[in-house]
């Protein structure tokens, strides 16, 4: 970031970390807006700016960001479709939650998304990394096993007549 600190990915890095750790801060809020000030058009960038409004309690915003992203994007991302699905909750659009959590599960749980997910792995450890620290398995289970967990567990709360925990509301009542 000293470096550069014009370069929309790390911004949008940094943004993101410090999003997740501290919250919708004041220095979150601006790097997000600095990011996407820079690269407006970059799908990564418009889901953070979205996440960071849905935390901060204006999922309005956050909804058109999520969609535009998600059309803007080569490979639809589910952890997107998981934020969309909890803006929309969060507004109190159920159905239109559902299908975005439902969408989000379908993509993880494909064969095809699976495989691309772990080919990407291992052209980053042959083309960028040089090594390899974990299987692409392991690597796919830490970056979206997660993920994957939780819209399942929403979903099967929906289908238990249950109320979903949607991560937006919990962090923003922790933050608050």
């Amino acid at each position: 970031f000293e470096i550069d600190p014009d370069d929309a990915l790390t911004v949008n890095n940094l943004a993101w970390m410090k999003l997740i750790r501290d919250g919708a801060t004041e220095e979150v809020i601006s790097l997000c807006k600095y990011a996407y000030e820079r690269e407006p058009d970059k799908s990564y960038i418009m889901d953070t700016l979205g996440w960071m409004y849905a935390l901060n309690g204006e999922p309005q915003k956050a909804i058109p960001l999520f969609v535009q992203s998600l059309q803007s994007s080569i490979r639809p991302s589910p952890e997107t479709y998981d934020h969309l699905g909890d803006a929309y909750w969060m507004l109190g659009n159920e159905a239109s939650a559902l299908r975005a959590w439902q969408t989000a599960a379908s993509l993880l749980n494909t064969n095809e998304s699976k495989q691309s997910y772990l080919e990407g792995y291992n052209n980053m450890v042959r083309s960028v990394w040089g090594i390899s620290v974990a299987t692409p398995e392991a690597m796919y289970d830490l970056e979206l096993g997660e993920l994957a967990r939780n819209i399942m567990r929403k979903l099967a709360a929906i289908n238990n007549g249950e109320e979903p925990e949607v991560s937006a509301r919990v962090q923003i009542n922790g933050a608050n």
